[in-house]
């Protein structure tokens, strides 16, 4: 849901600028870094937290937060849209493009609840070993 969030920005960002006949050159990481970095680290924090898997935010969460028509209101980049730097040195694009007064998406994702709860109990580990042994019974039988 993340990749469609980032698609659907990115297209929307460029057929907006679509008359624009300058364009502003960035260097070659400035992707990953303003974009996937981000995002990665914030996933990653979550999933390494020690907290109980009730408070704890996972791929349902994020994958919810994506989902919902919240997430349309933020910004895919967290660089600055005031910075103006032209790797080319160029004059480049001097007013902000359409969008790039949101809030970016690290922040969305941030103050997003957890929606999803996952309810743990000793029923599940039969369950799975039933399939187990349902599995053993049919190949070996």
């Amino acid at each position: 849901e993340c990749l469609w969030f980032l698609y659907h920005k990115m297209m929307e960002e460029y057929t907006s600028c679509e008359g624009y006949t300058q364009t502003r050159s960035l260097y070659a990481g400035h992707y990953l870094d303003y974009v996937v970095t981000p995002i990665y680290k914030i996933i990653c924090a979550n999933m390494k937290s020690n907290t109980d898997h009730v408070n704890k935010r996972n791929y349902d969460d994020f994958n919810e937060f994506f989902w919902s028509r919240e997430c349309l209101q933020y910004r895919y980049s967290t660089g600055d849209p005031n910075e103006r730097t032209d790797v080319e040195g160029g004059s480049g694009i001097t007013t902000p493009l359409p969008g790039e007064s949101q809030l970016p998406i690290t922040v969305g994702m941030l103050n997003a609840p957890k929606t999803f709860l996952e309810k743990r109990s000793w029923l599940r580990g039969i369950m799975a070993m039933s399939r187990l042994v349902e599995w053993h019974i049919v190949t070996f039988y």
